[in-house]
Order: structure tokens, then sequence, then C-alpha cells
């Protein structure tokens, strides 16, 4: 079983990463990334525990970005990468000025707290800026929960289908065409985006914790990475995607 969406206390999930490597491990996972949004902080902690047990389980370093294209705020899902590197270090040092930046003009005034996304999205790293970083680390990246960014932005297929296009010129990897929000129809949908943009493809549950998953639902289990029953072939998988 496979799931590269996972997150733990040390963003928006209930779980602390010891917890929840031992609740993977127990769903029968064998190939899992932690992906926290916006911090790294499960990875040295997901390595020290790994190496006095579960050995039968792969995992790569992730995290979840928040990320602006476009004018338009998306997450962005960065995998397998030097977590010492200093273009990692670079891409948080960044992020923190970004951050200093809105809260000194929410001070000032000069910003609303109630400001809109594209005003707020100004504040956000630039998803060239995290995928050069990311590339630069020796790891990949992946557009995430696509089904998600349509349904914000009132976003056609097709429009979703340039947007994609367009991030793929920029170094886009993958899009994450297995997510627990995706019906069949979805999945078919962002498979033969990928394959018209020679993606590769990445699946994950997007697992808070139990009563903590997003507002879109909350019966999502540790490697639910559709909304319909579908068990992937991890090793072909991993084979595929590293």
């Amino acid at each position: 079983m496979i799931d590269l969406h996972l997150h733990t206390d040390y963003s928006d999930g209930i779980y602390p990463p010891k917890e929840l490597l031992s609740l993977a491990v127990k769903a029968g996972c064998d190939f899992i990334s932690i992906t926290d949004h916006d911090n790294i902080r499960a990875i040295n902690e997901i390595f020290a525990l790994l190496e006095t047990g579960h050995n039968d389980i792969k995992y790569i370093t992730g995290m979840e970005m928040d990320a602006v294209f476009n004018g338009l705020k998306l997450h962005i899902l960065c995998y397998n990468f030097d977590h010492n590197s200093e273009c990692i270090k670079n891409l948080f040092k960044h992020v923190a000025l970004l951050k200093r930046e809105y809260k000194a003009r929410l001070n000032e005034n000069i910003i609303s707290s109630c400001a809109d996304e594209m005003e707020k999205a100004k504040y956000k790293p630039s998803a060239e800026f995290i995928i050069e970083n990311i590339h630069n680390a020796g790891g990949f990246v992946s557009l995430a929960h696509p089904i998600k960014l349509q349904n914000k932005f009132n976003m056609s297929l097709s429009a979703l289908d340039l947007f994609t296009g367009e991030l793929k010129d920029k170094g886009l990897d993958c899009i994450e065409a297995y997510h627990s929000l995706h019906d069949a129809d979805d999945v078919k949908n962002y498979l033969e985006i990928a394959e018209k943009y020679r993606l590769k493809v990445t699946a994950g549950s997007d697992y808070h914790g139990i009563n903590r998953n997003y507002k879109y639902k909350t019966d999502v289990n540790i490697g639910k990475v559709t909304s319909y029953d579908l068990t992937l072939d991890s090793g072909k998988f991993i084979k595929e995607l590293l």
C-alpha cells in the first residue's frame, strides 16, 4: 500500500510522527511520505524510528508547500530531497521573509486580515522558486490534489490542463492523480493530463487524523488514495516514480 500525503502534529495533523508511522505500518503501507505544511520537522524523527525498526517500509522525505503561480495559490508536494541541503535552508529563509513582510503590512494596516486570495498570494513563494530549490536539493515536485484547485477557483478541466502544462514548463515533475477526494473520472482525467505532459503521478490520502480531515470529507483513512476502492501496486509505483 502506498500513501505519499500524510500530516503529523507538526502541521495540522493530530498524531506525532512516531504514532503516525505506527498507524501507517498497521494499515499495511510499504511506501510513505510525510508532507507537513511548510516544514520538515518530522523527517529526522522518522529516520531515527526507521533505524530501530519498520525496515519493511519505504520512506521518502516530503513536505507540502503553499505556493503561488499565475496569481493563484496552490499546494506543491515536495519529495525525496536532501533535507540538510543549503537549498532547503534558503527556501525556508525565503518563506520566513515573506511571512515577516505579510505580518508587518498587517500591523501597519497596509493590508487587511480580510484581504482576498490574490493579495495574500503575494506573500507566498512562487512555484518556480520552490521547484528550483527542490530540484537543486535532489528532489522532485508534484501538483497536489488538483480537484481542490479546480473547486476553489471554479477551474474547468481544460483550464487545469493549461495550468498544469505551464507548470510543467517551469519544471513540474508530477501530478497527484490519486487522492482521497478523486473519483474514478477525476483519476482518469488527471492520468490523461499526466500522459499528455509526460508527468509522473503521485498518490496520497491527505490523512490528518480522525475527525481532523479537511472540511470536504472525514472518512479518510491512511492508504485511501481515491474516493472509491482502489489498490495500487506499490512496487510498480516505486519503480516508476523514483
